[in-house]
């Protein structure tokens, strides 16, 4: 069974599955970084000399390195 073949009383019960499913998820409040090749901060300090304007205060108020891209 496809979506465009399906039922629309079969569509909304999988709708509404999904939905409580995603809120379940949701609710967990994880944190999820997916990223790829992310330097680590030994990695990252390598490029401190090169430092300009930021002045060493590379940590953003959310905790972020932000020499790194992705913040």
């Amino acid at each position: 069974v496809t979506l465009t073949s399906d039922t629309k009383d079969n569509l909304t019960i999988q709708e509404r599955a999904l939905a409580a499913r995603y809120a379940e998820l949701k609710n967990k409040g994880l944190k999820l970084d997916l990223t790829r090749g992310k330097p680590s901060p030994e990695q990252l300090a390598l490029a401190d000399p090169l430092d300009g304007s930021l002045n060493n205060d590379y940590i953003s108020p959310d905790g972020t390195d932000v020499r790194n891209y992705g913040g």
